[in-house]
């Protein structure tokens, strides 16, 4: 094969068993996709001398049981995406030597139950996925050493019980998703710290109940959605000081039984979504200080028996919907 190639697209090669070991001859190689080359049971330690490595793509290999240990002599590597490996247990821990790293997409990976320490020291690392991974329990409290890290998505990790309180020294940590963690029932008073984070998301989290007091020092919060925290019993007061906040969703937050006042003094909130908060009573009798409010949902609250009078004063409001409201 000529040294001169750059990209080899091998995905989809159903019968490919193994790569040969003198792969690392390809000296100019820059991207790698092995994508669903299923019957691939291990990848050789070889390619992990490729120098201009900058890409590689593995995934649907039910069999591969582990990465090469001295996969951190990849120094060029920017994107590692390993998606649907059911029989990875752990990453190796020179993976923490990939300087150059910049994404780490980990996805349906269903018996990855940890992150190694030394991940925390990939300084270069801005977005981190690990999805769809079920049997994901915690993350190391070294995550503090991202300092670049802008994207951490945990979705759909119901093993995951908590965060670290480390995370707080997350910086420039703009997103943080965790839609579908069934198992998180709380996040750390750390989390106020993260200065950056523009969007939240805690969609389908049913086991939180609660939200920290430190939630109201993210000034820069723009999104935050609890929608389906059915074990949501109430908002903290501190949530009137999220002066950026422009939408706020509480759908399907059932055991929400009201709202804190001071709601009402979030002057930039575009969207509240109240839809399905069938245990909601009533709603502040300052919802019309809310002024910049384009679209209030209120679709199956049927506990709801009035709104404000203050509701009047909604300049701004395009879209009521009391649609299924019973009373």
């Amino acid at each position: 094969m000529p040294s001169s190639i750059l990209r080899l697209n091998l995905s989809f090669c159903e019968s490919l068993a193994s790569l040969p070991d003198n792969i690392d001859e390809l000296k100019s190689l820059v991207e790698l996709d092995l994508y669903s080359c299923s019957k691939l049971v291990r990848l050789p330690n070889s390619i992990c001398k490729l120098k201009c490595l900058a890409k590689l793509n593995l995934g649907g290999q039910p069999k591969l049981a582990n990465l090469p240990d001295n996969i951190g002599e990849l120094r060029s590597l920017a994107e590692l995406n390993v998606y649907s490996c059911s029989k990875l247990a752990s990453l190796p821990d020179s993976i923490g030597e990939l300087r150059s790293l910049g994404a780490l997409n980990v996805f349906s990976c269903l018996g990855l139950a940890s992150l190694p320490d030394s991940i925390g020291e990939l300084r270069s690392l801005h977005c981190l996925y690990i999805t769809y991974c079920s049997g994901l329990s915690s993350l190391p409290d070294t995550i503090d050493g991202l300092k670049s890290l802008k994207v951490l998505d945990l979705s759909d990790s119901p093993g995951l019980a908590s965060l670290p309180d480390s995370i707080g020294a997350l910086k420039s940590l703009e997103c943080l998703d965790l839609p579908c963690c069934s198992g998180l029932v709380s996040l750390p008073d750390s989390i106020g710290a993260l200065k950056s984070l523009q969007r939240l998301d805690l969609i389908c989290c049913s086991g939180l109940a609660s939200l920290p007091d430190s939630i109201g020092a993210m000034k820069s919060l723009k999104q935050l959605d609890l929608s389906g925290c059915s074990g949501l019993a109430s908002l903290p007061d501190s949530i009137g000081a999220m002066k950026s906040l422009k939408r706020l969703d509480l759908s399907g937050c059932s055991g929400l039984a009201s709202l804190p006042d001071n709601i009402c003094v979030l002057k930039s909130l575009k969207l509240l979504d109240l839809s399905g908060c069938s245990g909601l009573a009533s709603l502040p009798d300052r919802i019309g200080e809310l002024k910049c409010l384009e679209s209030l949902e209120l679709c199956g609250c049927s506990g709801l028996a009035s709104l404000p009078d203050s509701i009047y004063e909604l300049k701004c409001l395009e879209w009521l919907d009391l649609s299924d409201c019973s009373d």
